[in-house]
C-alpha cells in the first residue's frame, strides 16, 4: 500500500500537498467553509495529477533578471 501511495504522490507533489492540506482543512472545518473545501477537494481530486509542470511565460523570467540586474547596478553605483 505504501508504494502505491508514494507513486500517487510522485505524479505531482505540489498538487498532492494541496489536496492533503484540503483534506485536513475539510476534517477540522464546519458549515460553509467545510462545504466550500469539500467542493474544491472533489474538483482537485477529479483532475489530479493535472499539469505536472508549471508553465511560466519567458517574460516573467526576463522581468526577474532585469530587476536583479537593476538592483545590482544601483548597489554598485551608489555603494
Amino acid at each position: 500500500r505504501l508504494p502505491e501511495r508514494l507513486s500517487w504522490w510522485s505524479r505531482n507533489p505540489l498538487a498532492a500537498l494541496k489536496i492533503g492540506g484540503d483534506i485536513v482543512l475539510a476534517r477540522i472545518s464546519t458549515g460553509r467553509v467545510h462545504r466550500a473545501v469539500a467542493k474544491r477537494l472533489a474538483r482537485e481530486q477529479a483532475i489530479y495529477p493535472g499539469d505536472i509542470m508549471k508553465r511560466w511565460p519567458v517574460g516573467t523570467s526576463v522581468l526577474w533578471v532585469t530587476l536583479f540586474l537593476f538592483a545590482y547596478l544601483m548597489v554598485y553605483y551608489l555603494g
